[in-house]
């Protein structure tokens, strides 16, 4: 976190603003609410930040600093691997995440009939098995959904010896 906070002008629109609250707020949030989880982080307190005021924050930090901080976390873990029987065991798989409604993003938009209408990414995340660790991940949007080519792309990104590759199906 330190190095994000030493280049926080390459990941966010105002540097000069608390960059590093924000990013441990977000990567601390559980399941609850917005709302709930602004007042456990903050203390409950009158100076807790509104929801408008987090997105709008939220929206000043560019994509390349989540990037950078899942990059930074999992290069943590990668000179000490544990390996099944001489291998490094890799699964690959995907999943739908719902996301807030944004009328103007039509790549990622649904339709069920006239009822209920919503917005999906879909996730392809590469898992090193016996370390319990990801390490890639592809997002796309729902309609440009393509597994094979997520999978393709994170074996090409992958940077140690790649012995043995399986696809988990849970």
């Amino acid at each position: 976190m330190t190095y994000m906070s030493l280049k926080a002008s390459k990941f966010t629109v105002h540097p000069e603003k608390d960059f590093s609250t924000l990013i441990r707020f977000i990567i601390s949030m559980e399941s609850q609410s917005l709302k709930n989880e602004l007042h456990k982080y903050f203390g409950y307190t009158t100076d807790c930040p509104s929801i408008v005021s987090f997105n709008q924050r939220r929206a000043q930090i560019r994509t390349e600093a989540f990037l950078s901080l899942f990059e930074l976390f999992t290069a943590e873990y990668s000179n000490n691997i544990n390996l099944f029987k001489g291998y490094r065991l890799i699964a690959c798989d995907g999943t739908d995440i719902n996301i807030t409604h944004n009328p103007n993003e039509k790549e990622s938009y649904f339709t069920n009939g006239n009822v209920r209408r919503f917005h999906q990414l879909h996730l392809n995340a590469m898992h090193d098995l016996t370390n319990k660790i990801y390490t890639d991940v592809v997002i796309q949007p729902g309609r440009m959904e393509n597994e094979h080519k997520a999978f393709c792309d994170m074996v090409d990104r992958y940077g140690g010896k790649l012995q043995k590759i399986g696809t988990l199906h849970i």
